[in-house]
């Protein structure tokens, strides 16, 4: 039998029930407004609909008018990242708007790219930044295949790898292919830091400033994307938060941010 990953945050991070989850994404959607619809790559939080929903849904809304073959998913591993890039064994990712098929073909190319990129389902099953994009995809992209890759330790070999695979597989399918990157802008952190992560992490992507000082966990994710050949892309910042979690008297906050990249042609 197929092997299908399951949704692990429904009813956590977003509904859980079909109808509500499915109002949801197009309620979010119809708020967003955003300048531009043909966006190449996003990038977008992982954090729960109800501290980063609109923030997600910018994201999507800058690339809601491109027919879409295939989406490159794209995030970290939160808990005890390994060196290599986990690409996923699934045959299909789920939520409660129904299953997603992941394109093994695609897969079975990025692997053969570097030994630093392996198929691995485990984390990828415990993992949720990848998930929580899943229902807008869905929503506005319900025929386009997935290609749900995690990056482990962010070093510069492994972006490099990464970078240099995605341009090999997906080079010549540019026009029809999306990378939708999940990070947030910042760690949890003390309220009087934050700003400064989001600031540095927005700086570094779009302008391509010092980025030594950011902490935002899917940077080398975003670094990777960036640093394709195939594809030239400008990076537009399209919305920017802070959410607060009070914990008794220790409090944290956390920045998401949703940037849009157009893919820049010869007359621009």
């Amino acid at each position: 039998m197929e092997k299908v990953r399951d949704s692990i945050v429904d009813g956590l991070f977003y509904p859980g029930e079909r109808e509500t989850l499915k109002k949801t994404v197009a309620r979010l959607l119809g708020k967003a407004v955003v300048p531009f619809t043909d966006a190449q790559a996003i990038i977008t939080p992982h954090a729960g609909y109800d501290y980063a929903g609109m923030h997600i849904a910018h994201a999507f809304k800058a690339a809601s008018d491109r027919f879409i073959r295939t989406i490159v998913l794209l995030g970290p591993v939160h808990r005890d990242p390994e060196k290599a890039i986990s690409l996923s064994e699934s045959a299909f990712f789920s939520t409660p708007l129904g299953s997603t098929a992941v394109d093994s073909s695609l897969v079975e190319a990025l692997t053969e790219c570097s030994t630093t990129m392996i198929q691995n389902d485990i984390p990828h099953l415990e993992e949720h930044c990848l998930e929580i994009q899943l229902p807008f995809i869905q929503y506005l992209f319900p025929e386009a295949s997935i290609v749900p890759i995690l990056m482990g330790l962010p070093s510069q070999g492994n972006i490099r790898a990464l970078s240099q695979a995605l341009d090999v597989v997906f080079g010549e399918t540019i026009d029809t292919t999306l990378f939708v990157i999940s990070s947030n802008a910042s760690p949890h952190t003390k309220p009087g830091a934050v700003e400064h992560y989001a600031d540095s992490f927005i700086a570094s992507i779009v302008s391509g400033a010092d980025n030594r000082s950011v902490k935002a966990c899917g940077f080398g994710c975003a670094v990777a994307v960036l640093s394709m050949k195939s594809v030239c892309m400008k990076p537009f910042l399209l919305s920017r938060g802070v959410s607060e979690v009070d914990k008794g008297a220790l409090k944290r906050t956390v920045a998401y941010v949703s940037i849009g990249m157009k893919k820049e042609t010869g007359d621009e």
